[in-house]
């Protein structure tokens, strides 16, 4: 006779397997890897003070100052004698002025459609390079930086002139090349031919000044279409751009990884502070929109010329923090001697990787 255990046997089993399944809802914790936004660091943010970019961002700018030189009827025509009618003597005079430099931390600058110009105040009794008598000198103006020439002028009579008694005359120079950390200097060479009969009166006191400046117009700053700056901890300054994770409620984030991969096309190096801002009371309790942003985490992060991979760990209050964030800035300071051209920016790609539990718990 047959006897048949093992259908006993299963259902027994089913029936205690059924009393052992939950009713409640599971807890799981999922982990999810995405992309989020790419942002750039300008070369703005690293641009030594009174350095900045054109209003279209194609060439930079910076404000030089002007020189002045003032020469006196005594030191160019040593032979001018006080007090007797006799006609000019002929004299030749030549003058540098003193470098103008480039604004501190600009070692290099490329000039673009720049102008050096010359104002001149003759207090002579004569017009140099129209003397009277049917004579005609000539002035020369050699704009330069260390021993290259960026422009050079010469103005000669009677086709030009330079009244005298008081009366300002500019002329303006065309200057091209790259502006070194020599500076700028103008040259002023003088042959004012002997000339008609005059008195002359205290040449001591008889003065001719030149005021030079360089510029994109008269008043304008310099405009160069590319730099080379040297920075000591150059601080950074903050562009702040919109960073916005859309990822449903931030309540349930357990803890998150940011990895951040840095290319950077400048020698410079540092410590940078990346900043991830939003609306808060402080009190761990985030909004949507409020009058000023604020810092809701930040953490530190190395930077070097060319690329830079870094992993960023953010426990539970950081991680829902990083989700309610609105933007990303970054702070902190650079140091080093590099190249830099107006659209220049140091890219920054991101990626998170999101740890969240579900469930009732």
């Amino acid at each position: 006779m047959r006897r048949h255990v093992a259908p006993l046997v299963f259902s027994a089993a089913v029936l205690t397997i059924a009393c052992d399944v939950p009713t409640s809802v599971p807890n799981w914790d999922m982990t999810w890897n995405f992309p989020a936004s790419s942002v750039s660091i300008p070369v703005t943010s690293i641009l030594p003070n009174g350095v900045s970019l054109t209003g279209s961002g194609t060439a930079f700018q910076a404000n030089v100052n002007a020189v002045t030189i003032t020469r006196t009827l005594a030191q160019d025509c040593p032979a001018c004698a006080t007090g007797i009618a006799a006609p000019k003597p002929a004299y030749s005079s030549s003058v540098t002025s003193s470098p103008v430099s480039l604004p501190a931390g600009v070692t290099l600058a490329t000039l673009v459609t720049d102008t050096v110009y010359v104002t001149m105040v003759n207090r002579y009794q004569f017009d140099p390079i129209n003397p009277g008598a049917g004579a005609a000198g000539s002035m020369t103006f050699v704009v330069s930086s260390g021993a290259a020439t960026l422009g050079t002028l010469s103005i000669a009579g009677p086709g030009s002139s330079v009244p005298a008694n008081g009366a300002t005359t500019t002329v303006k120079i065309p200057v091209t090349g790259t502006v070194s950390s020599a500076g700028v200097s103008l040259r002023v060479d003088v042959n004012s031919p002997q000339g008609g009969t005059i008195t002359l009166s205290n040449t001591a006191n008889q003065q001719f000044t030149y005021t030079a400046r360089i510029g994109g117009s008269a008043q304008g700053p310099v405009i160069a279409s590319s730099a080379s700056v040297s920075l000591t901890n150059q601080p950074v300054r903050p562009s702040p751009t919109d960073y916005t994770l859309d990822f449903g409620s931030a309540d349930k984030a357990d803890s998150a990884l940011v990895f951040l991969t840095l290319n950077n096309p400048f020698n410079v190096s540092g410590t940078l502070n990346v900043n991830f801002l939003g609306c808060t009371d402080g009190k761990g309790n985030f909004f949507d929109s409020c009058s000023n942003f604020t810092v809701l985490v930040s953490r530190q992060v190395p930077v070097a010329s060319g690329t830079t991979t870094v992993t960023l760990h953010f426990g539970t209050p950081a991680a829902k923090a990083l989700l309610n964030a609105k933007q990303i800035s970054f702070g902190g300071s650079v140091s080093g001697t590099t190249p830099i051209t107006p659209r220049q920016v140091v890219d920054v790609s991101t990626r998170f990787q999101l740890t969240m539990h579900t469930g009732s718990q």
